[in-house]
Parts: structure tokens; sequence; C-alpha cells
């Protein structure tokens, strides 16, 4: 999905700044984190693919969680062309601080916005509270080309020109 997201951006950009520069245009891309950027698979393995919430949150803080090279790639090549990143997770905001640190020591730099669920968002089902982050992103005047995750939440309500959905063989969320 990596590759089919690359391959849209270009030519999106190409249609979209037109004679204006990126500044003009604000162009931006989204991603998830978790089984996105950074992946928890070795976690999920070693514990039967079941992962208690203690295991988890210690997983976050102690970041063993690796680094997705396809998609932490893309991300690099759209900052190369001017495109801002943000990242909405449905991390709740208590762990903003580990998930920086995690992300910045898989490689995962540079985004825009990290937006997480705050107490406001937490009775959002994650469509809604990853629909209403995009439609704010959108209203602070950056145009989205796409959205990438490994759940349907991560796509679906739009904001965004296209979807791109991993696979994720371990867990659904609705």
């Amino acid at each position: 999905m990596a590759t089919a997201a690359g391959q849209f951006l270009g030519p999106w950009l190409a249609s979209t700044r037109g004679d204006t520069s990126a500044a003009l245009c604000r162009p931006a891309v989204i991603f998830d984190i978790d089984e996105t950027l950074i992946t928890d698979y070795a976690l999920y393995a070693a514990n039967g693919f079941t992962l208690p919430d203690r295991i988890w949150r210690t997983s976050i803080i102690k970041c063993s969680s690796g680094a997705i090279a396809s998609t932490r790639d893309l991300l690099r090549a759209a900052q190369k062309e001017g495109v801002a990143v943000f990242l909405i997770s449905g991390r709740k905001e208590s762990a903003r601080i580990p998930t920086e640190a995690c992300l910045r020591k898989r490689g995962v730099t540079g985004w825009q916005e990290l937006i997480l669920k705050s107490p406001a968002t937490q009775s959002l089902s994650n469509g809604a509270y990853k629909t209403k982050a995009r439609a704010g992103i959108e209203a602070r005047g950056w145009r989205i080309a796409f959205t990438m995750g490994d759940q349907l939440s991560d796509l679906t309500g739009g904001h965004a020109a296209q979807g791109f959905l991993l696979p994720n063989p371990m867990y659904y969320v609705g």
C-alpha cells in the first residue's frame, strides 16, 4: 500500500498545486501510528496473538514497537515534497510523551501535528474521532491527499482525496 500511496501522491500534487507553491496549496497526508508506522507484531506473536492491555501499555513506555520501513519511507518522501504530515492515533493523550519518544526513536520525525484521543473525544467511536480530526485539519486550510491506516476507521468519513488500508491480521477496531 505504501507504494500505491506514493504513486498516488505525485500526480495528486501536480494536479492540486498547479502553478501554486506548497505554501499556498498546503498539501497534507495523514498516517495512523499502530500497525501503520510502527508495529507490535513481534509482541503479539510472543503472546499467542493476544495482547493484554497491561503488556501493550508497557510496550508503549518501553518502545518495544518496530518501525514499518515502507510507510516510514513514504512519510519521509512526502515531507521531501513539501507535504505536511499529520498523525492521528486512537492512543490516549496521556500516552503523548512515550508515543512521541518512540516515534522519534524509530525514525518517524518532522510531523506537523500528533493528534491523540483527549478526554473530550474518548466517547467517540474511532471512525467519528478520526473523521472529526481530519475535518479539523481541513478547516485550517490543509488539503489532504491521503490517509493511511490499518483500520477502516482510518479511512472512512471523508476529508481526504484517497484512503489506503494496510492489512492487519491481529485485530479489528470498530
